[in-house]
């Protein structure tokens, strides 16, 4: 435990320098309730999306996103009721980020997980190595250092969204994810739902 919470001390430190170093959009800490209503990956892409020098009307961003105009209107009614995006000089804008309390355990959270891992899937046949980076190891690891491994995947997930994940002018939105789990069998009367703070979308 002391060693645990060691670790999360060292993480705040470096959210901390990195907003300092970079000026970070704001955060929306979403209830669980507002979560299920903008939950779906859809609504993660379009907010980035919104950063690109791709997309700023409701046709771009259906054709962009792949979903039907219709209901990139629905989503953008959400979003704007929630402060996430506002609509100015004449095209829509991401203002804040979506971000959920550690601590909560989501159906919401653990489908946009599944939903992005399938397109991960899709990409390896359909998207040239130029422009994706797939990679996978296999390592046996001590249970007594599962949590500083969750500590130092965390540090490495701040600094590269800090450096690579721009506000505005993007030329195009790519999906992070990282894996780390238990490769071995679990029984599947028991299976491991997480309520860790990397368990999140952002």
């Amino acid at each position: 435990e002391q060693e645990f919470a060691k670790a999360k001390a060292v993480k705040k430190t470096a959210v901390q320098r990195l907003d300092a170093l970079r000026g970070k959009q704001k955060e929306r800490v979403l209830s669980s309730e507002e979560l299920e209503s903008v939950g779906d990956w859809q609504y993660f892409a379009l907010l980035e999306a919104l950063k690109t020098i791709k997309a700023s009307t409701t046709e771009q961003l259906s054709e962009l996103i792949g979903v039907p105009a219709s209901q990139i209107d629905d989503h953008l009614e959400r979003l704007t009721a929630l402060n996430l995006v506002r609509f100015e000089d004449g095209k829509w804008r991401s203002i804040s980020q979506i971000a959920t309390e550690s601590s909560l355990p989501s159906s919401t959270i653990r489908r946009t997980h599944r939903a992005l891992l399938k397109r991960a899937y899709e990409s390896v046949e359909r998207q040239s190595v130029k422009d994706r980076y797939l990679s996978s190891s296999l390592l046996a690891v001590k249970n007594s250092d599962r949590q500083r491994a969750f500590a130092a995947i965390e540090n490495f997930v701040i600094k590269f969204n800090s450096e690579f994940g721009v506000e505005e002018a993007g030329d195009d939105v790519y999906a992070f994810t990282l894996q780390f789990f238990n490769l071995l069998s679990q029984p599947a009367e028991q299976p491991a739902i997480s309520s860790r703070a990397s368990d999140r979308c952002n």
